[in-house]
């Protein structure tokens, strides 16, 4: 059989050594590459057996890894026809409601009044309010939501889900989703179950953190910086700033032993202040720290958002900071995945397909970005069908037409859909604001990885 070297195959320089860095734009798969490694890329430019290759000296074993992450493919080959097959099999998957393995519960109010808050823009955008302030989830769309969750989960045999208790400010309804994991907990016949609680941290009590902690609940709280930083947009409904009260939800989750997660958004208040954040955070033992630019990016008023340069300045900084005083920097920015023998479709994040969103009233969102629903909870089976679940489910890599020929094209999976849909109303679409920051960050932080490994 011939071989021939990817038309996907890139080369990133490693300033100021003689390696480089090379990856493929559809599977990822970075590797730091010597110059002789370079010259067998370049002598397979011409279709070659791999015989020919052995013979002047090169290990098998060598062209192994090279096949492998698809550096070296079957001369003739069409390297997106794989890609379109996995797309294919994935419509089949989605329409049995095969796909889905993350269930997130929508509060649907908050007592913060935080000036850049994406769910007030949201409920701007699309035809039907996504939540309405000052209505509680009702335990009996809770419940059926989780039967319902537990059930098709159950049915397509997966292994590990998710449920995830979002805002607004989810504790306002805290009793409903104790209620929740206790349920979940009571069923027998059931997939591992991870929890996750995304909170402003500002309502935490004794009995909640040492519940949180019993339970093993992934607790992540928003906090953008120290006391006149974090208070800059972070606000009550009165204009006072919230700071004290989440440092104080912090100390009980402390004391209660929960594992922190912090997550800081970043804003005009914050961009130059980061590193003092990441040191606070490193400070009170956070597990790790996630940094995060805002969302729905054309909804938000200039008063927020930060130019897309400072960004990524800012955001390699960080991370860059974070691994010099000992703790994980992470954001979606840092998911250069890769797919090994094309196995399996690469997606941004869990809303191409594999989550649904529930609010108060039982209705169902693909994504929390997206202000759209495609049906009740009490007729999932008639959502998978819905043509916006459907354009989600196949929002990945290879079967985005915006993003093909792009750098990343397969490690970054298209984006964001909820920035695709702010800015232009169509979730198949990407989000261009972006895609030039996401580039810039992928690179450089291959660059300091493998500078780290050299």
């Amino acid at each position: 059989m011939l071989w021939k070297t990817s038309a996907y195959l890139r080369i990133l320089p490693l300033p100021g050594k003689e390696e480089v860095i090379i990856y493929h734009s559809l599977c990822g798969n970075p590797v730091v590459a010597s110059p002789d490694t370079i010259k067998l890329l370049d002598f397979f430019r011409k279709p070659q057996e791999f015989e020919a290759a052995v013979k002047r000296g090169v290990q098998p074993t060598i062209l192994e890894l090279f096949r492998r992450n698809s550096f070296l493919v079957p001369d003739g080959n069409d390297e997106r026809t794989k890609l379109h097959e996995i797309a294919k099999a994935r419509r089949d998957l989605a329409t049995s409601g095969g796909l889905v393995t993350h269930l997130r519960f929508f509060s649907a109010y908050c007592n913060f009044a935080c000036s850049y808050c994406s769910i007030t823009h949201l409920n701007q955008l699309g035809h039907e309010r996504m939540i309405s302030l000052g209505s509680r989830f009702p335990w009996s769309t809770a419940k059926l939501a989780t039967e319902t969750f537990l059930n098709l989960v159950n049915a397509h045999g997966h292994q590990l889900v998710r449920i995830r208790f979002f805002g607004g400010e989810p504790l306002l309804d805290w009793k409903v989703y104790q209620q929740v994991i206790e349920y979940v907990e009571g069923w027998v016949h059931r997939p591992r179950v991870e929890f996750y609680l995304n909170t402003n941290g500002s309502l935490i009590t004794p009995e909640i953190a040492t519940f949180l902690k019993t339970h093993c609940i992934r607790t992540i709280i928003s906090l953008d910086g120290v006391e006149e930083v974090h208070n800059r947009f972070r606000i009550y409904p009165s204009g006072k700033g919230t700071y004290r009260s989440v440092w104080a939800g912090i100390e009980l989750l402390r004391e209660a032993g929960v594992e922190l997660h912090i997550n800081i958004t970043i804003n005009t208040a914050n961009i130059d202040h980061l590193r003092e954040t990441i040191d606070l955070c490193k400070e009170i033992g956070a597990y790790d720290v996630g940094v995060e630019d805002l969302c729905f990016i054309n909804c938000l008023s200039s008063a927020f958002m930060v130019e897309v340069e400072r960004q990524k300045a800012a955001i390699i900084d960080a991370w860059r900071y974070g691994r010099q005083i000992g703790i994980s920097v992470r954001g979606s920015w840092t998911g250069f995945r890769s797919l090994s023998d094309y196995t399996g479709p690469i997606n941004y994040c869990a809303g191409a397909g594999e989550e649904i969103c529930i609010n108060h009233e039982g209705k169902v969102f693909p994504c929390f970005g997206i202000p759209l629903p495609i049906g009740t909870i009490d007729r999932l089976d008639e959502c998978f069908h819905h043509p916006l679940y459907q354009a989600m489910a196949l929002r990945v890599t290879g079967n985005i037409p915006d993003c093909r020929g792009c750098e990343i094209e397969g490690p970054c999976g298209g984006g964001c859909a909820a920035d695709a849909f702010a800015a232009t109303h169509n979730v198949s679409s990407i989000a261009h604001e972006k895609c030039e920051m996401r580039r810039a960050i992928a690179k450089q932080l291959l660059i300091e990885q493998a500078r780290v490994s050299i």
